[in-house]
């Protein structure tokens, strides 16, 4: 293979080359290095070129899908944190609704107790009226069985 033997040829370039005193640095021919770069170039085959696209688009691909992946993990956290979110909102919403629930049935047993207890006053002044009617009454009959006399009864409209 063509390459090969310029890479054989710039190693003896190298070789030829003068050194400068006390340094690594070697003196080249520039013009013969250049012509050897490019008959190197033009030498590789094009399969060279496509692996490097190849790698390239690969690269290109593998950056394209961590940005959808971070795309995504980022969007299953919002997506939990609004969850975690309503969670919350409705774990408050259940407490409020107890807590209104338990002032309503504590006002309902107020509120019984209050009736209850309104009831029963009404029924005992109703009762002591009627208590006192019925001796009213009684007296009444006692007198008419006594054979009371000057006992007017008038009957008003």
């Amino acid at each position: 293979m063509e390459a090969f033997f310029l890479i054989d040829r710039l190693e003896a370039l190298l070789q030829k080359g003068h050194r400068v005193p006390f340094t690594p640095f070697v003196i080249l021919n520039e013009d013969e290095v250049l012509d050897l770069i490019d008959r190197l170039r033009l030498s590789l085959p094009p399969e060279i070129e496509e692996a490097k696209r190849i790698v390239e688009e690969r690269e290109n691909i593998l950056a394209e899908a961590q940005e959808e992946a971070e795309k995504i993990v980022s969007k299953a956290r919002e997506r939990a944190l609004e969850i975690l979110s309503e969670h919350e909102i409705v774990r408050k919403a259940e407490a409020r609704a107890k807590t209104i629930e338990e002032k309503a049935l504590k006002r309902a047993q107020e509120l019984t107790q209050s009736a209850d207890q309104y009831a029963l006053e009404v029924l005992q002044n109703l009762e002591s009226q009627l208590l006192e009617l019925l001796k009213v009454v009684r007296n009444g009959i006692e007198e008419l069985r006594k054979g009371g006399k000057g006992v007017i009864i008038s009957e008003e409209k």
